[in-house]
């Protein structure tokens, strides 16, 4: 399957203020986003580069890794309904939602996002300056779960592996979207 052209949150025409997550399958993600890109809406999936080793040719490869594997931001323009539109898409995918209420970002926290994402994709990038210990207690700052707390599992320089508090479920992502409780 082809790869999208990366979305740029702030070319987009100020009717598209309010994105919701969507979450789905993280193979099923591209899907979902050329999906919503055929019906009219628009997807975001912010990404950051990992070195990846290959045991058999003892090489290493960087890939583009997903910043929050499974969820996708969503918008639609004019108008269009949410439920319509991902619905039409069929690929199976939901809302996110936490205490019952859809998360949805404004434009302005999604131009926040984008901003981090080009910093964690230069080449030259440095490690964060808070590097979290495992069991260490911490706040999003970025993202779909913004201001959500969650338990460090693991973590290295640019990633750590976290335990959210409110969905019971664990998370990938980069350590800049991350502040000390």
């Amino acid at each position: 399957m082809t790869e999208a052209p990366t979305l740029n949150p702030v070319t987009l025409p100020e009717d598209a203020d309010e994105w919701a997550v969507l979450k789905c399958h993280t193979q099923q993600a591209q899907l979902l986003i050329d999906r919503l890109a055929m019906f009219g809406g628009a997807a975001y999936y912010p990404t950051f580069p990992r070195v990846r080793r290959i045991p058999r040719r003892k090489a290493k490869q960087t890939v583009m890794t997903p910043a929050f594997p499974g969820y996708v931001f969503a918008a639609w323009a004019g108008g269009q309904s949410c439920r319509t539109i991902w619905r039409r898409a069929s690929v199976p995918a939901r809302v996110l939602a936490v205490r019952g209420e859809a998360v949805t970002l404004p434009r302005s926290r999604l131009v926040a996002l984008h901003e981090a994402e080009e910093r964690w994709q230069a080449p030259d990038r440095s490690p964060a300056n808070f590097v979290p210990e495992p069991g260490t207690r911490v706040r999003f700052t970025l993202g779909p779960f913004e201001g959500l707390t969650a338990t460090v599992v693991k973590a290295d320089p640019w990633v750590a592996k976290v335990e959210l508090d409110t969905l019971k479920a664990p998370a990938t992502t980069p350590t800049d979207a991350l502040e000390a409780v």
